[in-house]
């Protein structure tokens, strides 16, 4: 009996399945209908949206305004750890400092001397 074809609308789709029906030695097509399988049952476990908000509206007995909860919860991030920039700023002068030392060996100086005293914009 032939296997029923699906039609896989994504290459990458086609690719996953393909290679997932090669490791697991069986066809493409069963690895479709298994995935397709799995999603409905997770699917079928999920609450409605709808559903979780009426429970919840009546767990807690009063309406709850979920944006101002969330609002509240709220921390601003501390932001990126710079402290390491000075090490990152001698660096950049040490590499820069050689590249100037060896163009001068060669007698083509590509940049000045200024440069190496002048840090860019993203190493500091």
């Amino acid at each position: 009996m032939p296997e029923t074809e699906f039609l896989v609308l994504t290459v990458r789709a086609r690719e996953l399945a393909d290679q997932i029906a090669r490791r697991e030695g069986v066809a493409a097509a069963e690895i479709v209908a298994r995935a397709l399988e799995a999603y409905a049952e997770r699917a079928a476990e999920r609450e409605p949206a709808e559903a979780f908000y009426r429970r919840l509206n009546a767990e807690r007995g009063e309406d709850i305004d979920l944006d101002a909860l969330i609002q509240d919860h709220r921390r601003p991030h501390c932001g990126i750890d710079l402290s390491g920039h000075d090490r990152i700023r001698s660096e950049w002068r040490l590499r820069t400092e050689h590249k100037v030392n060896m163009a001068e060996r060669r007698g083509s100086l590509a940049i000045s001397r200024k440069q190496v005293e002048t840090c860019p914009a993203g190493a500091g």
